[in-house]
């Protein structure tokens, strides 16, 4: 339990879709704990593409008998929260007949390495997207740009920003850029960065 982290163990009989779970695995999904539990209950707590991704790779695993790690996101009591999920199979004379496996609630966990991302991606004191940022955004959409199906790109150029600069010191500038940038945000609410 102390590798595992805020986290429990789980099982799932393949035969009946019957779940067996630890006290902390009905705490991260908000379910009142020893509830009787079925597969088919469950599934809605988990948002759409975790939900697919973890179909396809329970599926994967019943038949192959490969365990596999994955990182869901659920929605409980309203608030999105993320989960590892790890899944192994067990056999009784050589056929699937439940898997099983820990699930770790890892919210924290994401929300570290989010702000990691949005840090090296941003820069400190305007908030505002860095060159690494827009050069791996305009590397990602060329890559994804298809036929008729391009990007646009807005270029603006703020005149003799040295004079704001020398009005208003260094944290004036600043706050202007800022400023720009909140601007440009609410009037371009789809732009992939500003």
């Amino acid at each position: 339990q102390a590798t595992l982290g805020p986290g429990g163990a789980w099982s799932c009989d393949l035969a009946t879709e019957v779940l067996t779970w630890t006290d902390e695995v009905y705490d991260l999904f908000g379910l009142q704990r020893g509830s009787a539990l079925k597969r088919a209950a469950t599934l809605d707590v988990y948002q759409s593409q975790s939900r697919s991704e973890m179909d396809q790779r329970r599926a994967a695993a019943i038949q192959t008998g490969k365990g596999f790690s994955l990182d869901c996101q659920l929605r409980t009591a309203g608030q999105s929260r993320w989960m590892r999920l790890r899944v192994g199979v067990g056999y009784e004379h050589a056929r699937p007949v439940r898997i099983f496996g820990s699930k770790q609630d890892i919210t924290a966990e994401k929300k570290m390495w989010d702000g990691l991302v949005t840090l090296a991606g941003s820069d400190p004191l305007t908030g505002l997207a860095n060159r690494r940022a827009f050069e791996d955004a305009i590397r990602e959409l060329s890559r994804h740009a298809e036929g008729s199906h391009g990007f646009a790109l807005a270029v603006l150029c703020v005149d003799d920003f040295e004079a704001i600069r020398d009005r208003h010191d260094h944290a004036g500038a600043n706050d202007c850029l800022r400023c720009l940038g909140e601007r440009l945000a609410r009037l371009f609410p789809d732009a992939i960065l500003v």
